[in-house]
């Protein structure tokens, strides 16, 4: 179900609904809570509504979760470059 909930946070956040993407992300995670995919997701979500805070705290989270995610590593350094 973790995986349901973050294709469907996926879908939301292509159709701009950000806010409804996150709680799906978080829905998500509560349910496997080592689910790295869903948090790097939703740090992407996060940057996007401009909360670098949270968007690099959940790449990290990723990361320390799945040391060898390059995507997570990617959209961190991004993050920190946009901040």
């Amino acid at each position: 179900f973790a995986a349901a909930h973050s294709n469907l946070a996926s879908i939301l956040k292509e159709q701009g609904k950000i806010d409804q993407a996150i709680a799906h992300y978080q829905e998500a995670l509560r349910i496997d809570p080592k689910f790295a995919d869903a948090y790097s997701n939703m740090g992407n979500a996060y940057k996007d509504l401009g909360k670098l805070e949270e968007a690099i705290r959940c790449y990290s989270t990723a990361i320390r979760l799945k040391p060898n995610f390059a995507d997570a590593y990617s959209n961190l350094a991004s993050a920190y470059k946009d901040g």
